[in-house]
C-alpha cells in the first residue's frame, strides 16, 4: 500500500469566539485565546488514526506541529514556520508551501472563516474540514471529529473515494451579531463524497405551523421556571410574545412572561439554574444539527446540568420534513445522548426523531 501524503492545518483561533459570546472568531487573534480549542481537537483526531502509511505536512507551533507532541517524529514534516501570533496570511503561506508536494488531501481544523481562506488561497486538492469553528454553515465539514477520522482512515486504507464540490459560504459577522444572517456563496472546495460529511449548507424554510407552536409554548409555560430560548427565526417568534427586542441569534431568558436577560453566554446559561430551567431550541435548517452548530453556548457541561429531558425542540413542518436525523456535535467522549428526542411541530403535536453524534 503506497504512502499517503496529508496536509494538516490548524486554525489556532477557530472556536475561540464562543469564549467571548461572539458569533464567530474572525475578529480575534491568537493573543486573544488562552487555549486553542482547535489544536486540542487536532490532537484528538490524531489519536483516532492508527494507520502508519501516512506522512503529514504541517506548519509550526499551534498551526499543526504541537498536535504531534506525543507522536513519532517521522510521521510529520514542518514545511512552513509560522510566527507565534498567526493570521490568515499564514494560512495562505502554508497552502503555497504545500503546493510543492504531492498531497492527497488537506485536513483542516476550523470553521467557515478558515474554509473561506482556503478558497482565497486557490486550494485545488481535496480537503476535509474538521468542525472546530464557532460558525460552520458551509458544506465542507464532517459531522463530527470521529466521522472526520473515519473518512481519512478510509482514504488511507486505499478505498475508492469520489471527489465532489462542497460549497463555502460567507457570513458577515458584524451583521450576524446584529441579527442579520446575511449568507452568500463564496466559492467551492473539493471534498470526499461521504455520508459523514455535511453536503448541504444551512437552509431557510417557511414555517407554516410556527404560530401553532408559539401558542402551545405560551400555554405550557409555568410560573417561576426559566425558559432559555435559543437562536433562529422559529425561536424568535416565541420571544416576540414577550418583547420586541429579543435577540435573533442569541439565547434569551424568559421567566414569568418576561424576557429578563438577553444574549446569554455559555457561562450565564450554566449559572442560570437557580430556578427550574428548560431550554427551547430549533434544529439548524438544511443540516439537521441540534446542538453544536449555531448554538455553541450549549456546551457539554450545560447539557449535562440541565438534562436532555429539559430540552424543548421545536421545528416547522417544512424544516422537519427535510431532516432524517438530528446531530449532536459536542467533542466530549463522556457525553451520552438519548437515542431519540421529541420535536414539537404544531399545537401539541410531536414527532420522535433519532439523535446521532
Amino acid at each position: 500500500m503506497s504512502n499517503k501524503h496529508v496536509g494538516f492545518l490548524v486554525n489556532p483561533i477557530a472556536g475561540c469566539g464562543q469564549f467571548f459570546n461572539l458569533k464567530g472568531s474572525d475578529s480575534l487573534s491568537t493573543k486573544d485565546c488562552q487555549e486553542s480549542l482547535s489544536l486540542r481537537m487536532a490532537e484528538g483526531f490524531l489519536d483516532l488514526i492508527s494507520e502508519t502509511n501516512v506522512t503529514y505536512y504541517t506548519a509550526s507551533g499551534n498551526m499543526g506541529e504541537r498536535a504531534f507532541y506525543n507522536k513519532p517524529s517521522d510521521i510529520f514534516r514542518v514545511i512552513y514556520y509560522a510566527p507565534e501570533i498567526t493570521s490568515r496570511v499564514d494560512t495562505q503561506n502554508f497552502v503555497n508551501a504545500l503546493k510543492a508536494y504531492s498531497i492527497d488531501i488537506l485536513v483542516f481544523f476550523g470553521g467557515d472563516g478558515t474554509a473561506k481562506d482556503l478558497v482565497d488561497a486557490n486550494v485545488d486538492i481535496p480537503v476535509l474540514g474538521v468542525p472546530a469553528g464557532t460558525k460552520m454553515f458551509s458544506s465542507v465539514f464532517s459531522i463530527s471529529l470521529e466521522d472526520a477520522a473515519s473518512v481519512l482512515r478510509s482514504l488511507l486504507s486505499g478505498d475508492e473515494v469520489e471527489i465532489v464540490n462542497g460549497e463555502v459560504i460567507y457570513i458577515d459577522e458584524s451583521k450576524y451579531a446584529a441579527g442579520d444572517l446575511a449568507i452568500s456563496s463564496y466559492g467551492q472546495l473539493k471534498i470526499p463524497s461521504s455520508p459523514m460529511i455535511v453536503r448541504t449548507c444551512k437552509g431557510e424554510y417557511p414555517d407554516s405551523t410556527i404560530m401553532d407552536i408559539v401558542e402551545y409554548i405560551q400555554e405550557m409555560m409555568r410560573p417561576g421556571v426559566n425558559y432559555i430560548v435559543g437562536p433562529g427565526s422559529t425561536c424568535l417568534e416565541i420571544k416576540k410574545l414577550f418583547a420586541n427586542n429579543g435577540t435573533t441569534f442569541g439565547f434569551d431568558l424568559i421567566r414569568d412572561q418576561q424576557i429578563v436577560a438577553r444574549d446569554l453566554s455559555e457561562k450565564e446559561i450554566y449559572e442560570a439554574e437557580t430556578n427550574p430551567t428548560k431550554i427551547i431550541i430549533s434544529p439548524l435548517g438544511g443540516q439537521g444539527f441540534l446542538i453544536g452548530r449555531g448554538n455553541k453556548q450549549l456546551s457539554a457541561r450545560v447539557i449535562k446540568k440541565i438534562g436532555f429531558e429539559n430540552l424543548i425542540v421545536v421545528s416547522g413542518t417544512e424544516k422537519l420534513s427535510s431532516i432524517n436525523n438530528l446531530y449532536i456535535d459536542i467533542n466530549d467522549q463522556n457525553f451520552t445522548i438519548p437515542s431519540y428526542i421529541k420535536v414539537l411541530y404544531g399545537y401539541g403535536t410531536f414527532k420522535l426523531v433519532k439523535l446521532q453524534r
